[in-house]
């Protein structure tokens, strides 16, 4: 009796994921600027230019609203969907494929949503509590959004509480499987001076993360937050190691950091007298004035070299 069961349950189980996919599309189509919200939504494109962006801003409110029931439309569906259908026997699994929404579909457009309520930045803020929820999205594309969202303003402007009550998110996302995620969560981490003995921990994990854009920022948050934890962390060697990788952009980072160290960063001195014969302009530009900083004898006597 138990299979039987088990599929009736299921099925019942069928039944509320094909009204919820009902509502989850039935949703009102508002006039904006003498425009249907669903036209000014198919118009979003992904990185859009400063002039789609202003355009939305001068739509002020009532645009707000709009991109946020769209980002949070079918939430619960989603959920529904992704965890039910692949429980589902044989058949009635390929009969409901076809009928129901399927939550994939609606990637392109949420991730449209997303990045420009991520361009709106600052402007964002009155809609920050669906961008919140994004955070916890099933979808990684748009939780990477998300959480760079913060990163644009947002962390600036929405109050004490909801920051603390952001934080576990950004802690969590440390952790995720995408790198795009994780170096975006560093970043958020990185703004919370006033919570840093939770902070550091998840900041020092972050350094030997495998992925070395990763380590950069997070070894800057650390710098930044409390400098002896950073040492004690060892972010000077780990720093020096992306001062020798061959891509200028990250390499200069890594510079310019050890030179906000100052005197601290001594042991850095002769990786960064060797990066000063570095062939891109911009790695022995920084090197140079990070060993001013850090050592002004060591970076007179290279020069002289």
């Amino acid at each position: 009796m138990r299979r039987p069961i088990r599929i009736l349950f299921l099925c019942v189980l069928a039944i509320v994921v094909a009204t919820a996919g009902w509502w989850a599309l039935r949703s009102r189509d508002p006039m904006l600027q003498g425009k249907r919200g669903s036209d000014w939504i198919k118009g979003i494109a992904y990185n859009g230019d400063d002039a789609q962006t202003q355009q939305w801003r001068e739509l002020g409110p009532d645009g707000l609203k709009l991109l946020a029931r769209k980002l949070d439309q079918g939430r619960y569906y989603r959920k529904c969907y992704r965890w039910l259908m692949p429980r589902l026997p044989g058949q009635l699994n390929r009969t409901l494929s076809h009928q129901l929404p399927n939550p994939a579909d609606a990637h392109p457009t949420r991730m449209c949503v997303i990045s420009l309520l991520s361009r709106l930045g600052k402007d964002a803020k009155p809609v920050e509590p669906a961008i919140s929820r994004a955070l916890k999205d099933d979808d990684e594309g748009v939780r990477e959004i998300a959480v760079g969202s913060y990163n644009s303003g947002l962390l600036d402007v929405i109050g004490p509480r909801e920051k603390v009550a952001r934080l576990p998110a950004f802690l969590r996302a440390v952790q995720d499987k995408n790198w795009g995620i994780r170096n975006n969560a560093v970043l958020a981490l990185g703004s919370y001076t006033n919570d840093a003995p939770t902070v550091i921990p998840a900041l020092v994990v972050a350094l030997h993360d495998t992925e070395m854009r990763v380590q950069l920022v997070a070894a800057e948050a650390l710098v930044h937050m409390n400098i002896q934890a950073a040492i004690k962390a060892n972010v000077i060697p780990i720093l020096i190691q992306i001062l020798k990788f061959p891509n200028d952009q990250i390499a200069f980072q890594a510079a310019a950091v050890l030179g906000e160290m100052g005197k601290d960063a001594s042991s850095a001195v002769p990786a960064l007298t060797e990066s000063l014969k570095s062939p891109f302009a911009l790695v022995a530009q920084t090197a140079g004035i990070a060993l001013k900083k850090i050592d002004p004898e060591a970076a007179a006597a290279a020069k002289e070299k």
